[in-house]
C-alpha cells in the first residue's frame, strides 16, 4: 500500500511539473522562445517543489499562493524575452532598481505579449488545482512541521546557490533553462549581492552611462559587411605571422606579405571567454561594470540591427549564458555546438558547413560572427590528426614539447580555418567587407607560471587583431592602420562601431589606462589594471 501510495504520488508530482511548464514547451513549440534543455537541475528543482508540497499535504489556499508567485516569476522572464529576445538577469534587476520610472513607462507598450501565456498559465493553475483536489486522498502526509520545512529548505537553496558561487555567470540569462529557473536566479542573486551584501563586498558600482553618438563619414557612406573571427584561446605570440619561429600561420602569413592585411598585437578584456565575450560585443571599458550589458545601449549586434544589418553568430562551442549577453534578441540566426553538432565533416569543419548553409542575402549588409573551437584546451582534441605536424609523435611524457606542439598545430588549424571562411565571403559577395581577427583570450604555454588561461597575467590576454579589407575603400583602411597598439578589445569594439556609423566612449574611461577582467563580469574574479605600455613590454608593435 505504501509502495503504491508512493509511486502515485510520483506520478502526480510529474503531471504538475508539466502542467507548470506548458506555457514554455507551447512557445517553443510555435517558435517564439528558445528551447528548454531539460537540465536535470532545472527540472528536478520545480518537482522538488511539488514533491515537497505534497508531503507538507498543504491546503489549496498555501498552494494558490505559492503557484501566484512561481508562474508570476515565470511570466515576468517570458515577457520579458517576448520583448527584447533574451531573459533578464541580476544585471538587468540591477538597472531596473535605478530605472524603475522608465520600466513603468514602457510596461504598457508589452502588455499585450503577455495576455496569451498568461491565458496559458491560468489555465495550467487551474488544472494544478483540480488534479490536487482530486488527488488529495494520496499525499503523503508527514506533518505539518516537516513539509513545511522542506518547503523552507527548498526556499533557501538559491539564495544560498547565490552566496557560495565565486561565479556569477552561473545565475546569468541562459536560454537554455527554463524561464522560471531564469527568473528565481536572477532574483536571488540580485538579492544576495546587490541589496544584502553589497557594502561589504563593494559591489553594484554605478557607472555613467556610455556615450553615444552617430557620424557620418566616409567609413560609413556605403554599408560595410563586417566579419568578426572571434577565435578560442588564440594567443599572437605562436603566430607566425607575428614573427613566431613556426610557420604556424602560413595563409595569413601570405596574405600579409602581399600587403592585404594589418595586424597588430592585442590585449582581450577578459581571461575567461564567458566574461570576455560579452565585453568585447558591448564595448565595455570598466570590468566591474554590472549594469552596462544588461542596458545593451552600445552592444555592437543593436547597433548593427538599427542600420538594417543581417545579423548571425555561429559558433563551435556551447555559449550557454554568453547568448543572451551578446544577442540582445539582434541576432538573427543563433547558431552553437548543440545546433551544428548534425551538419557534415569534423572538428571545425561544421562550423564552415554551416556558414555553407547560412541563409544570408549576400547583396545586403551583414554583421557576421564566427567562433572556432580549435585552440582549446587540449589542443590535440579539437585538431584533426592528420594535421598534427610540429606535435607529432611527442609523447605526453615530454610535458613541454608535447604542449607546444600540438598548440602549435592548432595554430596551424585555425589559420586553416580563417582561409576557409575568407574563401567562402569572398564566393557569396563582392561588396565592401572589412575582416576582424581576434580571440576570447590568450593562451599560457609555459612561458612563466603554466598553461592554460584563466589568471591575471597578460599571458592570459595576449590575442591577436588582425584586419582584413575586401574591396574596402581606402579611408577605412587608413582607419585601421591608425589603431593605437596593443590593439585591446575596447578599442576593437569601438573600431567596429565607428565602422556601423556610431561613436562610443565610456564617460569613466582614464586616459592610457585599461583592464582586464578576471573571471566574473561583476569584478569579483579581479582585475588588472594597466597602461599600453606595460601590456607590450617585451613585445613588439613593428607592423
Amino acid at each position: 500500500m505504501i509502495i503504491a501510495r508512493f509511486i502515485g504520488n510520483m506520478a502526480i508530482v510529474m503531471v504538475l511539473t508539466g502542467l507548470f511548464l506548458v506555457v514554455e514547451l507551447y512557445l517553443h513549440w510555435i517558435g517564439r522562445i528558445d528551447g528548454i534543455l531539460w537540465r536535470n537541475d532545472d527540472i528536478g528543482y520545480i518537482f522538488a517543489f511539488f514533491l515537497f508540497m505534497r508531503l507538507a499535504a498543504a491546503p489549496a489556499g498555501v498552494y494558490l499562493a505559492a503557484l501566484f508567485l512561481m508562474q508570476g516569476l515565470q511570466l515576468s522572464e517570458i515577457g520579458y524575452f517576448l520583448f527584447s529576445g533574451s531573459y533578464y538577469g541580476p544585471a538587468e534587476l540591477a538597472l531596473l532598481s535605478r530605472q524603475y520610472a522608465d520600466f513603468w513607462q514602457s510596461l504598457g507598450e508589452v502588455t499585450t505579449l503577455f495576455m496569451v501565456p498568461g491565458i496559458i498559465i491560468i489555465m495550467s493553475a487551474g488544472a494544478t488545482l483540480f488534479v490536487l483536489k482530486r488527488s488529495a486522498g494520496l499525499s503523503l502526509r508527514l506533518g505539518a512541521g516537516t513539509g513545511y520545512a522542506l518547503l523552507a529548505f527548498w526556499l533557501a537553496v538559491p539564495f544560498v546557490h547565490a552566496y557560495t558561487e565565486d561565479n556569477s555567470m552561473r545565475f546569468d540569462p541562459d536560454p537554455g533553462k527554463t524561464a522560471f529557473r531564469n527568473g528565481i536566479n536572477a532574483f536571488s542573486y540580485h538579492l544576495v549581492w546587490d541589496r544584502l551584501f553589497r557594502p561589504a563586498h563593494g559591489e553594484g558600482r554605478v557607472y555613467p552611462e556610455y556615450i553615444l553618438n552617430q557620424v557620418v563619414g566616409l567609413a560609413n557612406e556605403q554599408p560595410l559587411n563586417l566579419v568578426i573571427i572571434m577565435g578560442e584561446s588564440i594567443t599572437y605570440t605562436h603566430m607566425g605571422l607575428f614573427g613566431y619561429e613556426r610557420d604556424t600561420t602560413p595563409f595569413l602569413s601570405a596574405l600579409g606579405k602581399r600587403g592585404g592585411l594589418i595586424f597588430r598585437p592585442g590585449v582581450s578584456s577578459a581571461v575567461s571567454t564567458h566574461v570576455s565575450i560579452p565585453m568585447f560585443y558591448n564595448i565595455q571599458y570598466e570590468p566591474d561594470n554590472r549594469t552596462h550589458i544588461a542596458s545593451g545601449k552600445t552592444n555592437l549586434y543593436r547597433l548593427a540591427k538599427s542600420r538594417g544589418y543581417q545579423t548571425a553568430f555561429l559558433s563551435s562551442q556551447e555559449m550557454y549564458a554568453i547568448a543572451s549577453q551578446v544577442s540582445k534578441g539582434s541576432v538573427d540566426t543563433w547558431r552553437e555546438f548543440k545546433h551544428i553538432e548534425q551538419r557534415p565533416g569534423m572538428y571545425d569543419g561544421k562550423l564552415i558547413a554551416e556558414l555553407n548553409a547560412l541563409s544570408f542575402d549576400w547583396n545586403r549588409p551583414f554583421m557576421l560572427s564566427l567562433n572556432p573551437r580549435t585552440g582549446h584546451i587540449p589542443y590535440a582534441k579539437y585538431t584533426p590528426p592528420e594535421l598534427a605536424h610540429f606535435g607529432k609523435g611527442i609523447p605526453k611524457s615530454e610535458y613541454q614539447r608535447y604542449m607546444r606542439g600540438t598548440y602549435d598545430d592548432a595554430m596551424r588549424y585555425f589559420d586553416q580555418i580563417v582561409s576557409e571562411i575568407l574563401a567562402i565571403v569572398q564566393q557569396r559577395t563582392s561588396n565592401p567587407t572589412v575582416v576582424i581577427i581576434t580571440s576570447d583570450h590568450g593562451q599560457r604555454l609555459g612561458e612563466s607560471t603554466g598553461y592554460g588561461h584563466n589568471t591575471l597575467e597578460f599571458g592570459s590576454a595576449r590575442v591577436p587583431f588582425v584586419y582584413i579589407g575586401l574591396n574596402t575603400p581606402h579611408a577605412v583602411d587608413a582607419m585601421a592602420r591608425e589603431l593605437n597598439c596593443p590593439v585591446t578589445h575596447y578599442d576593437a569594439g569601438r573600431f567596429i562601431a565607428q565602422l556601423l556609423g556610431y561613436r562610443v566612449r565610456s564617460a569613466s574611461e582614464v586616459e592610457n589606462t585599461y583592464f582586464i577582467n578576471g573571471i566574473d563580469l561583476t569584478g569579483r574574479g579581479g582585475y588588472l589594471r594597466y597602461t599600453r605600455a606595460e601590456a607590450l613590454e617585451g613585445q613588439s608593435c613593428s607592423q
